[in-house]
């Protein structure tokens, strides 16, 4: 069986992978967002649907005022009124809008788009809950299975992979999915199919070029060969010169930043609101621990379980290694280029998804080193994430979140509580001891047998010794 062509497997090796999608997909699908969602989302998801029934990105002819909550167009090419939006994830989406309702017709006699977002919340949906299984791909032959299918499940259901990526279309679904894949790639040292995963995430976001040049030089360095670095690079390239081809048709430029690289875009609705200019002590505080879009604030796990990250780091196969340090250079050139607060109208974090995918496998390969302490909090945290996750869900239209000039006052999980205290607490309640009982039986389990958990550092330790061999 393929992986859209790059990676090849038996088919009895697909059975668990298939099983993750389908679970993560039947979770996801009932909570996408269908009306309440971001600019961008509804951006990404007009120019899907147009063209879907136009074959162009040319939004021409539409009242845009009047179909939503809608900004990022402007003057592009030759006069057109176009998305200033990355292509990759419109691309992705675009055969969902196939057969979808065609614009309406408005008091001013200017043709409105259909407003809903389902078919494009579907779409980021099954990205996501195909990035699920990658992962678990991933993570499976250095973890024992229920380890493995432990890590994937507290990235697919306790942190804003659920909420932001699975929820509507912006362009995590399709960076998730991507990222997913190179590991998937990297655990085969399957150099090309690295760089193909990577370029495919470069067109949603250009700078996932650093994670691809992070991780294939430094493959390179570790086999002594150029071989991990030139198949990694051709394939990025290749999506260099595809954003650029696309951006010189769209917008005009030969930029592969497209619709960021300095132009003027005028916003075709009135009284959008600009980003706030933020130091970058603030930004990376932010980032990393603001009360509404703070890394650790909404994955407390990747606190706790730090100090075991750091004992374990040498034992961890090389690739993840170099997978994290790739994520959390691209972290710094992505807080170089916005704002933490990343838009509002969502809950959790939006901006530190790909670090969050980059670090998973080497937090997963790590964890047999935690401590006591660690062990006994796991259960708790889990129960945490996974019932605040759960309230960020299903609050689509329900709970108004925190909004950019609050970060640092406000969370949205709290805000949830406050608003709707019955809804949120039995969500709370439900999801929470669900994830809580679980981690307890994993982690006692584990705990009763550390022999065979830890046993992850010596078969890392053997496959390294075994791949370096000629």
């Amino acid at each position: 069986m393929l992986v859209p062509g790059l990676l090849t497997v038996s088919r009895r090796a697909w059975v668990l992978p298939l099983i993750v999608f389908v679970v993560s997909l039947a979770i996801y699908v009932p909570t996408v967002a269908r009306s309440t969602v971001n600019t961008d989302v509804a951006a990404n998801s007009m120019a899907a649907w147009r063209l879907a029934h136009t074959g162009k990105p040319w939004m021409d002819g539409l009242n845009l005022h009047e179909s939503g909550e809608v900004s990022h167009y402007g003057v592009g090419a030759d006069g057109h009124i176009v998305t200033t939006r990355t292509p990759g994830q419109i691309w992705a989406a675009t055969p969902f809008y196939l057969g979808s309702p065609s614009a309406q017709p408005s008091p001013g006699g200017t043709p409105v788009p259909p407003t809903g977002f389902f078919r494009s919340g579907l779409a980021a949906a099954m990205m996501t809950a195909a990035a699920m299984a990658l992962l678990f791909l991933a993570l499976r032959r250095h973890l024992t299975t229920a380890a493995a299918l432990g890590a994937t499940a507290v990235v697919a259901f306790t942190t804003p992979v659920w909420t932001v990526s699975a929820n509507a279309l912006w362009t995590h679904p399709l960076t998730v999915l991507a990222i997913a894949g190179a590991a998937y790639g990297a655990r085969r040292k399957q150099w090309w199919a690295v760089g193909i995963w990577l370029g495919i995430g470069m067109l949603g976001r250009a700078h996932v070029a650093v994670i691809a040049a992070i991780v294939g030089l430094g493959m390179a360095w570790h086999e002594r060969s150029l071989k991990p670095a030139v198949r990694v690079a051709i394939p990025t390239l290749v999506s260099l010169l595809v954003l650029s081809v696309w951006d010189h048709f769209v917008f005009g430029t030969w930029d592969p930043r497209g619709a960021y690289s300095g132009h003027t875009f005028g916003s075709m609705v009135p009284g959008v609101r600009t980003g706030a200019v933020t130091s970058m002590v603030e930004n990376w505080a932010g980032f990393l621990v603001s009360p509404d879009k703070g890394f650790f604030v909404w994955t407390p796990v990747a606190l706790l379980l730090l100090p075991a990250v750091v004992r374990g780091w040498r034992a961890a196969p090389a690739w993840s290694r170099w997978l994290a340090l790739g994520g959390l250079a691209y972290a710094v050139v992505q807080l170089g280029l916005n704002g933490f607060t990343g838009g509002d109208g969502f809950q959790g974090y939006r901006l530190a998804l790909e670090p969050l995918v980059c670090l998973t496998p080497l937090y997963a390969f790590t964890a047999a080193r935690a401590g006591m302490v660690a062990r006994v909090l796991a259960p708790w945290v889990m129960g945490i994430q996974a019932g605040v996750a759960a309230i960020g869900a299903f609050a689509d239209g329900v709970v108004n979140y925190v909004n950019y000039h609050q970060v640092w006052q406000d969370n949205s999980a709290w805000k949830a509580f406050r608003e709707q205290p019955v809804a949120a607490g039995l969500v709370f309640a439900v999801f929470g001891l669900l994830a809580g009982v679980l981690t307890w039986a994993y982690v006692r389990r584990s705990s009763a047998s550390m022999n065979d958990v830890a046993d992850t550092e010596e078969r890392t330790s053997r496959l390294s010794a075994a791949e370096s061999l000629p």
